[in-house]
């Protein structure tokens, strides 16, 4: 069975998936990011030989 659908009601749907569209791909941006993050979340400074100096700004 087919069902008739106006104009709007298309339209409707088309920017509902379009949104459905951009919120997916802004989820998997972030879970990209975190599965990068996971990567060096473990290891301190000393363990992988990088040493920072402080930024030392003196307070007049």
């Amino acid at each position: 069975m087919l069902f008739s659908v106006d104009k709007k009601t298309r339209d409707f749907l088309k920017w509902v998936s379009e949104i459905i569209k951009v919120e997916a791909d802004a989820v998997l941006k972030i879970k990209e990011f975190t599965i990068v993050n996971d990567c060096f979340q473990y290891k301190s400074n000393e363990e992988i030989g990088v040493f920072w100096l402080a930024l030392f700004i003196p307070t007049v």
